[in-house]
């Protein structure tokens, strides 16, 4: 930020985007850490192994971190990025096995059909 002195520049930066380079191999110091870029891209697997798509985003929510995932039929689901559930993240492998609670993944019923009582 060599340059900027006083609020009126600092005013022009307001929504700038700051990108900053990082080593492809490098980690967070954490053990569960990640880079985003290093999960982008990572296929989603179901702890049978079953394919359930491609990590294809991560959303920095208030809660927790969200995984955007694309499902095979390009479907988005959306996977909270916590143990529980994401319960491996191999980067060698590029994949992360996810232990999807029931209906994450399924397909909804038609909006025609009557619930059942």
């Amino acid at each position: 930020f060599a340059g900027i002195t006083d609020r009126e520049a600092v005013e022009q930066l307001r929504s700038a985007v700051l990108e900053v380079e990082v080593d492809p191999q490098e980690l967070p110091e954490g053990d569960d850490e990640f880079y985003d870029h290093q999960l982008i891209g990572l296929a989603a697997l179901a702890l049978d192994g079953e394919p359930l798509g491609t990590v294809t985003d991560v959303l920095h929510l208030p809660g927790h971190d969200v995984l955007a995932v694309t499902k095979t039929d390009d479907s988005e689901v959306l996977v909270p990025f916590v143990g529980a559930i994401v319960t491996q993240v191999d980067l060698p492998a590029g994949t992360v096995t996810i232990d999807a609670p029931a209906g994450l993944f399924e397909e909804l019923a038609d909006d025609d059909e009557e619930p059942t009582p």
